[in-house]
């Protein structure tokens, strides 16, 4: 038996999708980015690594809270970014135990620099057009009483 589903909960499942697709992509994308040699390789490895983190965390957040606001997304992923960057200034044994792994090393990083906050801003800046576009494309309700 099939449930019942109203008109938003389809417009969600398909934004969710979209979702799903994008972090789909952006993960080998990002972790690519760590073993890319050629053109550009620090650029490629540090800042577009970074901009990729960053609008993951974004399509991942907007995933688990569909509703919420682009804007309000991009500011919660710059700000928690932004705290794990401030966490690499730390030498805390349980963080350097983390970062001793690839895993860690990903996510939280290994080293401060202060021109990540450039990246995660450009990247929290791509993610929230690409948030702002699709939620007006698919959960903004279409209206039919235009003509």
């Amino acid at each position: 038996m099939r449930k019942f589903r109203t008109a938003r909960q389809r417009r969600i499942n398909h934004y969710r999708r979209y979702l799903a697709i994008a972090m789909v992509v952006s993960i080998p994308l990002g972790i690519g980015t760590k073993f890319y040699s050629g053109i550009w390789e620090r650029w490629v490895e540090g800042s577009a690594g970074g901009i990729l983190y960053v609008m993951f965390g974004m399509f991942l957040l907007g995933f688990i809270f569909p509703e919420l606001a682009a804007g309000a997304i991009a500011l919660i992923v710059f700000l928690l970014t932004s705290l794990v960057e401030f966490s690499q200034l730390s030498q805390h044994p349980l963080l350097e135990a983390i970062r001793t792994t690839f895993i860690g090393r990903l996510l939280i990083g290994t080293t401060f620099d202060p021109w990540d906050f450039l990246d995660y801003f450009i990247g929290c800046m791509i993610g929230w057009v690409i948030l702002r576009q699709l939620q007006r494309k698919v959960l903004t309700p279409k209206r039919y009483d235009r003509f």
